[in-house]
């Protein structure tokens, strides 16, 4: 469909941007071929971006080799491979060893790939850097150690008064955890489901993103007062801190999904669950996995924000408590246990992308697939 409503439009130039990557090989054979009749008959110069060699070399007369970001052109690579490119010469020697030899012999392809170190070393030298920083500063008393205690002070504080931290950061953990459901759960629940009704998107979405311009930390006097000093006003208040920014980026979402998805799930008889579950979820995945690490990272903030503000328990009450004793190292001690339980839970997040992109990609190709059925008469 798309390649037809470009043809229509009788460009001198076609741009083909990884057309076919959403299909199976099979599928995708018979597409190339599809695009070689097509460049017989009208003689147009097309440019298809790839990241498949054989593809390339099978459609094409000329390969233009970049590397990676930022692309630069390495190479200009001809194809003299005999047309029209059958089935014959393309299970031939020839074809499978043109473009791969010439590729290892390639040395701005070599080159690139090595000329920056890979970001996880990049990551622990910031990190280091940082760690020596913070100890070196007020060792050499460029700092004072009231306001940055060195860092081995704040280790060893950290594992002598270990029973302390540890029983009040079970209280935030279990306050955390509670609140997640409610932000990002719910959440992504109410995203999917207002971002898929044009009547409710109309209505809700104006009143959440008004909602969202407000400093919630001014209201948390009234959750005090409406459900007390206990973990219910800290779990509330974040679950509505977090919340917010899950539902908005969801609803944001599933407005981009692209519209022949729905229009064969609605030719298949899905039910509103069904297109909710099977075609708004898998296709929104990144967006959904974005505003959940938003929406969970603001629930942390909130539980240890309204720890701090009125509590009797947590690591939010130990910062706020021993800051007015200007007891540094228990401070900062604290605050690291915070970095570690946000760290934590971005590592969460990267898994479930990594685990949900598999996923995400089958759906993808079965709903690419259900669009090539031709419908039977």
């Amino acid at each position: 469909m798309a390649l037809a409503r470009g043809l229509v439009q009788d460009p001198p130039i076609l741009l083909m941007d990884e057309p076919f990557a959403a299909l199976d090989e099979q599928t995708r054979l018979t597409m190339g071929d599809e695009v070689l009749r097509i460049w017989e008959r009208t003689r147009k110069t097309i440019i298809f971006v790839t990241h498949g060699l054989s593809e390339a070399i099978h459609l094409s007369d000329q390969v233009l080799v970049l590397t990676s970001r930022p692309g630069k052109l390495v190479d200009r690579v001809a194809v003299d491979l005999p047309r029209p490119r059958s089935f014959e010469v393309m299970g031939g020697r020839r074809f499978e060893e043109a473009p791969r030899a010439h590729l290892a012999k390639d040395p701005g392809m070599s080159t690139a790939s090595h000329a920056l170190p890979s970001p996880r070393l990049v990551r622990m030298a910031i990190v280091l850097g940082v760690l020596l920083i913070w100890e070196i500063l007020p060792r050499a008393g460029i700092v004072p150690s009231l306001f940055l205690p060195p860092m081995t002070t704040t280790l060893r504080m950290l594992v002598v008064e270990a029973p302390i931290y540890a029983r009040h950061m079970l209280v935030t953990l279990q306050e955390v955890g509670v609140a997640m459901i409610f932000a990002c759960g719910g959440g992504v629940l109410c995203g999917l489901a207002i971002g898929g009704a044009a009547s409710a998107r109309q209505i809700m979405l104006p009143m959440f993103s008004g909602l969202f311009a407000v400093p919630l930390v001014v209201l948390y006097p009234l959750f005090t007062a409406w459900f007390g000093i206990g973990s219910e006003s800290k779990i509330i208040f974040a679950s509505v801190y977090g919340f917010l920014p899950t539902l908005l980026g969801t609803a944001a979402g599933v407005q981009t999904v692209d519209r022949q998805f729905l229009v064969v799930a609605r030719s298949l008889g899905a039910t509103r669950m069904q297109k909710l579950w099977h075609v708004y979820l898998p296709a929104t995945l990144p967006t959904v996995l974005a505003a959940f690490r938003l929406g969970g990272a603001l629930a942390i903030v909130g539980v240890v924000v309204a720890e701090m503000l009125t509590s009797t328990a947590g690591i939010g009450f130990l910062i706020s408590k021993y800051r007015t004793l200007l007891d540094s190292p228990r401070v900062y001690a604290a605050v690291l246990l915070v970095l570690v339980l946000a760290i934590a839970f971005d590592g969460l997040v990267q898994v479930l992308e990594r685990r949900l992109g598999v996923a995400q990609q089958q759906s993808g190709r079965s709903l690419a697939k259900r669009s090539e059925t031709p419908a039977v008469a």
